[in-house]
């Protein structure tokens, strides 16, 4: 049986944690004053809105989301793997947005598929560019290259002895 959070999409996470995110900046708004023309003016400047979002860390159920000075949002990130056991994916990995830092709460041992974690860059590139792959094409194309042409010159070689 499965629970229900996993068939919650990350789009409607989001947009329940941005409308939090607004309802704690309009909650903030009007606590700090009792002016209420101060408060209906800013609350109608978006731009002063905006600045009380940015560059701090926002606690909501489901984590903590941190708004960059850019305006870039960076929630807590959950890595989940496979467990062909259970036949259920299980959280391994989680990515703290607040401290930027990657922990392991979770009393599972994350499985690589050759038991080490990839190379970061394969090994021939991405494109296929890197040197030591593209002479090593050039070594197998010479090294093909020369076994066909004997081939030929051993075929032509015993064809002229067997006619002679």
């Amino acid at each position: 049986m499965t629970d229900a959070a996993e068939f919650i999409s990350a789009i409607t996470v989001a947009a329940y944690e941005s409308i939090l995110l607004f309802a704690q900046l309009i909650n903030e708004t009007f606590t700090e004053t009792t002016d209420n023309n101060f408060v209906t003016e800013k609350l109608r400047d978006g731009a002063s809105l905006v600045q009380l979002a940015l560059n701090r860390t926002f606690h909501v159920p489901t984590g903590n989301v941190y708004i960059t000075s850019g305006g870039q949002r960076y929630p807590a990130v959950l890595v989940r793997q496979f467990d062909i056991v259970s036949s259920n994916f299980e959280a391994v990995l989680m990515f703290d947005a607040m401290s930027n830092q990657f922990s392991t709460p979770f009393p599972r041992n994350f499985t690589w598929f050759q038991g080490y974690p990839p190379k970061s860059v394969p090994l021939c590139g991405f494109s296929g560019e890197n040197p030591a792959c593209f002479q090593r094409n050039q070594t197998q194309v010479l090294a093909g290259s020369l076994s066909t042409l004997m081939m030929v010159v051993l075929g032509c070689v015993i064809g002229l002895l067997m006619c002679g």
